[in-house]
């Protein structure tokens, strides 16, 4: 037998926090930042390239904290994070121990944004909490799509240069680089206000609004190296808007009975990208499609501590996801 050494590149990551007290007990602001690369592990002998998997990450923090009085609170908020691969995370069966064969790098690239706002209001027992946020999601995905070559031109002693499995009639089996590259842009946004008020003399509440805005876009491209061609993608948005509402009671002391549901309205349509003028007139009555779904979701708990060290507790609640 043949005894083969796996070896993974060195690895490294920091990271840095800075807090910076502005004004005492006023305004104060944190910063965080952070890196790491991952060393790779995979080796690719088609192309001959040693630990060709390794991924960068990096990205950063920094929070804002704004309390004018001691009724108002205002927190502001961001995240930046972008990680990049140099290949695929994946090695083949039947060859060496985590190695492949591949006629191009298939990398990716992952980065997101997120920035959030949250107002707080409290007086007497009431609070009152508004909070919006939005982010920005985007990957990029690269795949060989290389057609391998007939099974005439594939070496029996080198494994994973030839594919037993079938190809359909027609197709050509050629070995030129291909690529199949798909890009996902997405950005969602929620805000959500709600007004509560805490349990005194046997009685509590809670009211409150939501909006959530959900737009997701694919693209893809396949085709020779440098000469790819656009395929079909799809662009996804959902809109969902909820009003709910919770209140409590105490019948005797010790034992909370808490009752509620969410009413919302979702709406979900999409539609084609990229569609060729050919393929038009066949996917006209395809092309987009929306639906709209309200639905009542209940719920109710109860608690209650028969001693001062013990509390239990149980709940129901439905949900619903959009599809």
């Amino acid at each position: 037998g043949t005894a083969v050494a796996c070896v993974t590149s060195i690895g490294v990551d920091g990271s840095a926090m800075l807090n910076l007290p502005i004004v005492y007990d006023k305004v104060g602001l944190r910063f965080v930042a952070y890196g790491a690369s991952d060393g790779g592990y995979i080796d690719d002998l088609q192309r001959g390239l040693k630990d060709v998997n390794r991924t960068r990450s990096w990205g950063g923090r920094a929070a804002l904290r704004l309390k004018p009085s001691d009724a108002w609170t205002v927190d502001l908020g961001t995240v930046w994070q972008q990680i990049d691969g140099a290949d695929g995370q994946y090695a083949t069966k039947g060859g060496p121990p985590l190695t492949r064969r591949s006629a191009l790098s298939q990398g990716f690239a992952n980065n997101f944004l997120l920035a959030d706002i949250s107002v707080a209001r409290e007086w007497d027992l009431m609070r009152f909490t508004l909070t919006s946020g939005v982010v920005w999601h985007n990957l990029d995905e690269i795949y060989d799509a290389t057609l391998p070559l007939p099974m005439s031109n594939a070496s029996p002693t080198i494994p994973g240069t030839a594919d037993p499995l079938p190809l359909p009639p027609g197709t050509a089996e050629d070995g030129v680089p291909r690529i199949f590259f798909q890009a996902n842009r997405t950005m969602l946004w929620s805000t959500e206000a709600r007004l509560s008020r805490a349990m005194d003399n046997g009685f509590g509440w809670l009211i409150g609004a939501s909006l959530i805005r959900n737009r997701a876009l694919i693209a893809r491209l396949l085709g020779d190296f440098e000469d790819e061609t656009k395929l079909t993608g799809v662009r996804n948005v959902v809109n969902e808007a909820t009003l709910f509402g919770e209140a409590s009671v105490e019948p005797v002391s010790g034992v909370t009975l808490t009752a509620g549901g969410r009413i919302g309205h979702v709406r979900l349509s999409g539609a084609g990208l990229d569609i060729f003028e050919v393929d038009k007139v066949l996917a006209a009555r395809v092309m987009s499609a929306s639906r709209g779904e309200t639905s009542f979701l209940p719920s109710l708990s109860v608690s209650a501590r028969p001693t001062g060290n013990l509390v239990l507790y149980a709940r129901y609640q439905e949900g619903f996801r959009p599809g």
